[in-house]
């Protein structure tokens, strides 16, 4: 089960990325238009593969950029659990790149909800709030999930891709259902 909460942190953090193509700067649209594709990436009717994705990550993602989430863990029958993941670059893309096809019907809806956006829109920090839904491998069997997250992150332009994640710090609750008892 551990592998697969591993997974579930970067997958819960993919939605908070950004993306953006024309104009030549950062705007509430372009981001919410990452936000947009960024939920479709996992999904396997999107036509993205795992050479795909990583392609599009690589492309979006800073080579220092760095991933916190806070994740609190509703376990149907069980207290919660608390647990802090922390991810580079790589290990993120690995994560996220690891879990394809792993978790099944997946859905996530991501929103802009705050933005700040400077220097002449090559910079920005915004606030994204993620649903998530889907079924995950635990103990043998597929179990059903419910995520929450809030994440802020720091954003660039790069003129060649578009938006540029810089970080991203989630507060996340997944809650479980576990009909095992």
């Amino acid at each position: 089960m551990r592998i697969f909460i591993f997974i579930l942190a970067g997958l819960l953090l993919l939605p908070g990325l950004a993306f953006a193509n024309s104009p030549n700067k950062l705007t509430p649209e372009n981001i919410q238009a990452f936000l947009d594709e960024s939920s479709r990436v996992t999904h396997p009717e999107t036509g993205y593969d795992v050479d795909g994705i990583k392609s599009f990550l690589k492309d979006h993602l800073s080579s220092r950029s760095d991933f916190i989430t806070h994740i609190i863990y509703d376990i149907e029958g069980f207290p919660p659990q608390e647990r802090k993941f922390e991810l580079n670059r790589a290990s993120f893309i690995k994560n996220i790149t690891d879990g394809v096809g792993k978790i099944k019907d997946y859905t996530s809806f991501a929103k802009l909800v705050e933005h700040d956006i400077t220097n002449a829109g090559r910079k920005a920090e915004v606030v994204v709030v993620t649903s998530e839904k889907g079924l995950m491998p635990m103990q043998g069997e597929m179990v059903p999930f419910d995520g929450k997250s809030r994440c802020s992150q720091i954003l660039s332009w790069e003129r060649r891709v578009g938006v540029v994640v810089n970080s991203a710090n989630c507060e996340t609750i997944l809650t479980i259902e576990n009909d095992q008892e």
